[in-house]
This record gives C-alpha cells, structure tokens and sequence, in this order.
C-alpha cells in the first residue's frame, strides 16, 4: 500500500517523484535484511519539507532491520538523509515500537 498522489498535479510534482523512488529504494533495501520480506511495508507521509516513511513489519523482522546496536537502521537512515537532501527534502525512517 503506497502513498498515492491526491491529485493528478501531485503525480507530476518532481518532489512526489523522488520520494516515490526513494521508498521503493527503502523498500528494497528493508527487504533484503530479513527473512520474511513478504512482511514488509514501507509508506510515507509528506510535509512541506520532511517526509517521514514508515517501515511497517512484524515483530520477528524488527532485530534484523535494527542489527546489531542500530547499525542497520543507522546506515540506512543516513543513505536516505543524504538521498533526500541531494533532492532538496528532509527524510526521516521510522519504524514501529513494540513493546
């Protein structure tokens, strides 16, 4: 389930088109960490110059995507930080806390 344009013009928006390729890029990535990629979901949320994407999965996936003390999920927040910024967006990775 992907964020959709709400609007024909957003579709054609440039900025709506880098986020579009930067959460497939995450999605990929998330993917290839674990061993059940079938459980993974990556949406995003726009504002006027963050965009937040969520990287929805089950609990057994959630180890592998952090890794060992965070470094998963800090590299891979840094690549997007920097993807985003090339772009002219800021881009945070979020991912679900489970109690």
């Amino acid at each position: 389930m992907n964020q959709l344009p709400k609007s024909p013009e957003e579709s054609k928006d440039p900025r709506y088109l880098e986020e579009e390729k930067l959460r497939s890029i995450i999605e990929v990535m998330v993917k290839s960490l674990v061993s059940h990629p079938e459980d993974i979901l990556v949406k995003f949320t726009r504002g006027n110059k963050t965009t937040i994407y969520q990287v929805e999965c089950l609990q057994r996936n959630l180890g592998q995507i952090l890794g060992t003390k965070g470094r998963n999920i800090q590299s891979l927040r840094n690549l997007v930080a920097a993807a985003a910024a090339t772009k002219g967006f800021r881009a945070i990775v979020e991912i679900p806390y489970f109690p």
